[in-house]
């Protein structure tokens, strides 16, 4: 959708939306689905699962929003919790196949499966992250979020910024160097 709202008029919808606007919520969705269906797409790899996932996103979204935190974008927390549905969904699928291949449970084979436990450290890590992002600087912010949140190519990257591919390269590879300096400070 080709909706163009400012910061004031995002605020507003966001407002409505957690006082119960279903109309506002869907302005939000309408306004960011090209940020998250993209994204989408790419975890899942078919129509039919990044259909369900999406659905379900928005659903979580809605019932979620009062636990939205304003400081992060709107289009990240989305994201988050669409990947988390999409975790959700395989690790669901991953026990179903477990259930009808029970026999293998006497064997002392590796597991690929995600449990519960994979996930939240994989939510954690991800939150820790998406926190020390805001300390970056606003540009390289942007690169790090379609490189690895939307997971853009290098040339969808340097045609979406209108800069050399060059330029996407030393970007992204500064930020990811200024990134794991501040991770790395608050581990110490």
């Amino acid at each position: 959708m080709d909706l163009k709202l400012d910061n004031f008029e995002l605020r507003r919808l966001i407002t409505d939306a957690l006082d119960g606007n279903t109309d506002s919520f869907g302005v939000l969705v309408s306004y960011y689905d090209d940020k998250v269906r993209p994204y989408v797409e790419r975890l899942c790899n078919n129509d039919y699962d990044s259909n369900d996932v999406l659905q379900e996103t928005y659903i979580k979204a809605f019932n979620k929003l009062a636990t939205y935190n304003p400081a992060h974008g709107l289009d990240v927390w989305l994201r988050t919790i669409a990947r988390n549905t999409f975790l959700d969904i395989k690790r669901k699928q991953k026990s179903t196949e477990s259930f009808l291949v029970d026999d293998t449970a006497k064997y002392d084979i590796a597991s690929n499966t995600i449990t519960p436990e994979d996930i939240i450290i994989n939510n954690e890590r991800v939150d820790k992250v998406e926190v020390q992002l805001s300390k970056l600087a606003p540009h390289y912010q942007r690169i790090i979020e379609l490189r690895y949140f939307e997971l853009m190519s290098y040339n969808d990257i340097a045609t979406t910024l209108q800069i050399p591919i060059g330029t996407v390269k030393t970007q992204l590879f500064r930020a990811k160097k200024m990134l794991v300096k501040i991770i790395d400070l608050l581990d110490k």
